[in-house]
């Protein structure tokens, strides 16, 4: 498969590197990654979201099959446990208001099931969503400054992405039973 065809614009700013796809903002960060059976998978990096958005809606307007990955899947050394990490980063995404809702015609839960199921660690996935669970439903502060000074921010989800969140468990059942 060739790069070329799924750069969604021709700007100057998309770099091709062997089998990965690169984008220029202030460094190359990864786009994506081919394999050698032709899968593409997408790093998905909240500083570049808008121009993520508009790559995997061309992926999806193309009809060509692809995954979802975490950045640090492009290090050479990779990630332990590779598995639960994919799947906390689906779930991560699936509520960031970065991505909530952003895609045409694509559904990020059935896209992990189908990653879960041909890797085969469906039995992952209810662990990995009790993990979110607390995160999603409660608010918490995180220090924007170091420790000792008092400036921080409070991080709370929006009441749309929690419904969302709480009625995801039956909806990942049902994507399991279909697919």
């Amino acid at each position: 498969m060739d790069l070329n065809n799924l750069i969604p614009d021709k700007s100057d700013k998309w770099v091709i590197d062997k089998n990965m796809l690169f984008y220029k903002k202030y460094k190359k960060i990864p786009i994506c990654y081919i394999s050698e059976d032709d899968t593409i998978y997408v790093f998905i990096n909240k500083l570049i979201s808008k121009t993520l958005i508009k790559f995997i809606n061309n992926l999806i307007k193309l009809d060509i099959k692809f995954f979802l990955t975490k950045v640090e899947m492009s290090n050479p050394m990779g990630i332990y446990d590779y598995h639960n990490e994919i799947i906390k980063n689906y779930l991560y995404i699936s509520v960031q208001e970065e991505f909530f809702g952003k895609f045409i015609g694509f559904d990020i839960i059935e896209n992990m099931i189908k990653w879960c199921n041909e890797e085969k660690c469906i039995y992952l996935i209810k662990d990995n969503y009790d993990y979110f669970f607390d995160k999603v439903n409660n608010s918490y502060y995180y220090l924007r400054k170091p420790m000792y000074n008092s400036s921080s921010k409070m991080y709370d989800y929006s009441e749309e992405i929690r419904d969302y969140y709480n009625s995801l468990w039956r909806d990942i059942q049902m994507d399991i039973i279909l697919n």
